[in-house]
């Protein structure tokens, strides 16, 4: 049976029809704006005449500034029969991005722009990510990022923990005499070249020993004694109790990031926080007319109770980071727990409560938190054939608990096949391509 199709594009109007491909000439009818107006226009169809055939929309190529998460719930599904299906339009590549466009550049110094940002003065959201014509660029940091030994060169090392006396332990328990040991650390003499002005606006990035890698707001910079204290402490990934912090070691390495002064090369930028001022050096060649993007969203897609809903050939991206890599209230996190006060990294997609969904033939690129999360109950949603790369957590997250609800609450039966993951843990290296936490009866093939 023929579908009923929607039509989204980038040049539409959620005023129009959204049943054209194109705008008409004139201009007086064509595609939607947004996903948003086409879920709207569907469930608008339903109330009308029922669910009798299936529904399609078709997006077409270009960047898709979402503005808000798309959100499916139960009144979205679809049946076996009649199913609703989102996927690109024929040879396009619609891409669904989580940020938005920062305007109003002007020169600062030498080759640096200057722009204010959104969220204005004060914000500490720590903000970590920037892109430019949609590759995720690097925030000023010291020493420099070698393009040419990306893995082991463009780090520094520590000498120790900042206290002589604090024990190269395993673990110290929060809010104990030898927390310290995780609080602060020397570094060697002759790391730094200057100092700098504001070190409170930056972050520290290392890799703790064998366990994974952290990023830490720096409190304050002891230079006389080569001292760097953090806002709060990384911890251990080894051993239980997960909650231990870890201490700094010996030769860690490590990176400071967001200084104003450390940017001197091509496709750095830094933020300012007090000041609300973002600082961008375009990559070489490029020009001054890019598409800069800061992201905003924390998810792209949540299908909350939804089912037979088809998601297929998009491009997801541009989204959120955080610290915490794991949703909360959830069991088999392993050595992964949440930490109190600490914000979630987010998803592109995420599903609670779906059925019979399918995620085929997407791309999830460079998204700053985990690209799929099936959070509690989840059965029989076939994920296969998508690439996930560059993301800033886990590719695929399965977790749920041990209760029921009366239904269980964790996923069940989904089907994991054919996904090319690579590259992921860009901001926390403890990550895996699929993990399985709570969870029972499901496939994870290729």
């Amino acid at each position: 049976m023929e579908p009923i199709r929607f039509y989204v594009a980038t040049d539409g109007n959620d005023a129009w029809s959204g049943t054209q491909a194109a705008p008409a000439t004139g201009r007086p009818d064509g595609p939607f704006a947004t996903l948003t107006k086409a879920r709207d226009a569907i469930r608008e169809f339903r109330a009308r005449a029922g669910l009798k055939q299936p529904v399609t929309v078709l997006v077409r190529g270009g960047r898709h500034h979402c503005g808000q998460t798309l959100v499916l719930t139960k009144q979205d599904s679809g049946t076996y029969e009649y199913p609703i299906t989102y996927a690109a339009y024929p040879g396009e590549q619609p891409i669904l991005s989580g940020g938005v466009r920062i305007d109003g550049w002007r020169p600062y110094r030498g080759n640096i722009l200057q722009a204010e940002f959104p969220a204005g003065k004060g914000d500490k959201s720590r903000f970590r990510q920037l892109f430019y014509d949609g590759k995720r660029q690097i925030r000023a940091r010291w020493p420099n990022y070698d393009p040419d030994n990306p893995l082991y060169g463009g780090w520094a090392f520590m000498e120790g923990p900042a206290e002589e006396s604090s024990p190269q332990s395993y673990g110290v328990l929060p809010g104990s005499f030898d927390e310290q040991s995780a609080l602060a650390f020397r570094y060697r003499p002759g790391t730094f070249e200057r100092q700098w002005e504001k070190p409170t606006e930056a972050e520290v990035y290392f890799t703790a020993g064998k366990y994974g890698s952290y990023t830490l707001p720096i409190a304050s910079i002891d230079w006389e004694d080569r001292v760097i204290s953090v806002a709060h402490s990384g911890r251990q990934f080894d051993r239980y109790p997960y909650f231990l912090s870890i201490p700094f070691f010996r030769n860690d390495r490590f990176v400071v990031e967001n200084v104003l002064e450390e940017l001197d090369q091509p496709g750095e930028w830094c933020l300012d926080s007090e000041e609300g001022m973002l600082y961008f050096w375009p990559p070489s060649g490029s020009g001054a007319g890019g598409d800069v993007v800061m992201p905003v969203l924390d998810c792209l897609v949540r299908l909350g109770g939804a089912s037979w809903v088809n998601f297929v050939g998009f491009t997801f991206t541009e989204t959120t980071t955080g610290d915490n890599m794991h949703r909360e209230d959830l069991e088999g996190y392993g050595a992964m727990p949440p930490l109190p006060g600490r914000r979630y990294c987010g998803e592109a997609l995420h599903l609670k409560g779906a059925e019979h969904c399918r995620i085929e033939r997407n791309h999830f690129d460079a998204v700053g938190g985990n690209a799929i999360y099936l959070e509690d109950y989840n059965a029989r949603n076939i994920i296969a054939h998508n690439e996930i790369g560059h993301a800033g957590n886990n590719g695929i997250c399965l977790l749920g608990s041990k209760y029921f609800n009366p239904m269980p609450r964790h996923p069940l039966f989904n089907q994991i096949e054919d996904n090319h993951i690579h590259h992921c843990g860009t901001f926390d290296n403890y990550s895996t391509g699929v993990f399985l936490g709570l969870s029972q009866g499901n496939v994870i093939g290729h």
